[in-house]
């Protein structure tokens, strides 16, 4: 009747810990047993516990030597949630007999909407779980039934997940939520936004100490991979307008979702188990009722099973600036190395802000936008006017602040993609980059990343933004 887990301690498996009984045992008898009875068991529990030797014979050794010992933590941690109030005005309630699933609805809202919703959320819960992605538990009757209630709520703007506070019966540091919704939200989008609130909710019960970029963005990824549109909002929908915000930070939470979308693909072929396995890594068991364990946040555990893989994380992040580039336009998507971006609609393109003529060099040309952590800017190079063998010289000064990253695209008169060369992201403030004209090249295009100079919090709220200039010049002739 007890059932044992494997603990991930330091990059290896150290212990076993149980799922349910670690806490249960603690928190359960409580309520079963009069005080003064719970109170001396504990302290005989505790008896057992301190007299535990350091070889553990048996799992319940193991089990009871981790209660027993709690080190330090010198890690990163974050506050736990403020717990939120669950709107009080819903007057209709509308159960599903598919789903541990509740919809909460006031007078003014019609009652097909709060049908046409929780049918959306019946099909985006059988969706999510064929998929595997987490899905929020029972939260214990708070909104008068026993599974996820969703309230329409017009205050909301799209759709939003509530904090209830600590599932205490989690073997990790898990949360219980509601999740509340726009009564107003279009038809069209209701199957996404469902998807995304869903998502949301299950990585929150999944791991309260998570950032809520990666929540969202993981959320807005899932939606995709059930209804193939990314996430709820408008902004979820232009992930590609504004490639100068960067990635894995509160400003760029679409953006992020669609890294998080290739990045899958490339690891796992577009499944998502890639990252559902990041999430289930990156949970703790903080014990602790004032902060939680922030790390390895599921950002950290992704760099180390991609560095298992012999893959570095930011020369991938590099990799998908350039491939974004492909997206978008028909001329441009269908040379895509990537599905996820040949599926982005026509809108979806990242802006070039400058376009340069041979004939015109030298140019100097100075960033339309600064950047942020992993922002990226393009520059096209028309090379109508150079010969075959003429060298064209590219010099990028940035913000000392950063660490920069330079890759010019050879591209064919189709826009076919025809090789690549990249300055190795620099230390300093610059780098440069000279370039051999071929046969058939047509035009070049430039692609400046903004890399952090020291290790990037995805919890960062408001990381700055760093400027750049370009320097382009063909090689001087040489004399006969």
């Amino acid at each position: 009747w007890i059932s044992f887990r494997f603990t991930w301690k330091s990059g290896s498996v150290s212990n076993l810990a149980p799922v349910f009984w670690s806490k249960a045992l603690i928190s359960l008898p409580q309520y079963l047993i009069p005080r003064p009875a719970w109170l001396v068991s504990c302290a005989c529990l505790l008896g057992v516990v301190a007299t535990s030797r350091a070889e553990d014979r048996t799992p319940f050794d193991a089990w009871a030597r981790t209660l027993a010992h709690e080190g330090t933590w010198k890690g990163k941690t974050a506050h736990v949630p403020a717990i939120e109030a669950r709107p009080n005005e819903a007057a209709r309630l509308l159960r599903s007999l598919q789903a541990p699933l509740a919809v909460h609805a006031p007078d003014n809202v019609a009652p097909e909407t709060a049908h046409r919703t929780l049918r959306a959320l019946e099909s985006a819960y059988a969706a999510l779980q064929a998929s595997g992605f987490a899905l929020p538990g029972l939260d214990g009757g708070l909104g008068g039934t026993a599974g996820f209630d969703v309230y329409l709520t017009p205050q909301t703007r799209d759709v939003a997940v509530g904090y209830d506070g600590a599932d205490y019966l989690s073997a990790y540091d898990g949360a219980r939520v509601f999740g509340r919704a726009d009564p107003e939200l279009p038809n069209e989008d209701l199957d996404a936004c469902m998807a995304s609130l869903l998502a949301e909710a299950g990585l929150y019960a999944l791991d309260a100490a998570e950032s809520i970029t990666m929540r969202k963005a993981t959320a807005s990824y899932a939606s995709y991979l059930v209804t193939g549109q990314f996430g709820c909002s408008a902004e979820d929908r232009s992930m590609q307008a504004e490639p100068e915000r960067g990635l894995l930070h509160a400003n760029a939470v679409s953006a992020t979702a669609l890294f998080l979308a290739v990045l899958s693909e490339r690891q796992d072929g577009g499944t998502g188990q890639f990252m559902q396995q990041m999430w289930r890594f990156a949970q703790q068991d903080s014990r602790n009722a004032l902060t939680l364990r922030a790390s390895p946040d599921v950002w950290e555990a992704t760099k180390v099973a991609l560095d298992n893989a012999h893959e570095d994380a930011e020369d991938l992040i590099i990799d998908f600036s350039v491939a974004r580039y492909f997206a978008g336009p028909a001329a441009r998507a269908k040379f895509a190395a990537y599905a996820t971006l040949r599926k982005l609609n026509s809108s979806q393109e990242v802006p070039v802000f400058a376009h340069v003529e041979a004939t015109n060099l030298p140019r100097h040309i100075y960033g339309e936008r600064d950047l942020g952590p992993y922002g990226s800017a393009y520059v096209e190079v028309d090379g109508s006017a150079l010969t075959v063998g003429e060298e064209l010289r590219v010099w990028l000064r940035g913000d000392p602040d950063a660490r920069w990253s330079l890759v010019a695209v050879r591209l064919a008169r189709s826009g076919k993609e025809l090789g690549r060369v990249s300055a190795p992201p620099a230390s300093k403030a610059g780098a440069y980059l000279p370039l051999l004209w071929t046969e058939n090249t047509k035009r070049v295009l430039l692609v400046v990343t903004r890399l952090p100079k020291t290790t990037l919090d995805v919890d960062e709220r408001s990381p700055g933004a760093c400027g750049f200039k370009l320097m382009i010049d063909r090689a001087p002739s040489t004399p006969p």
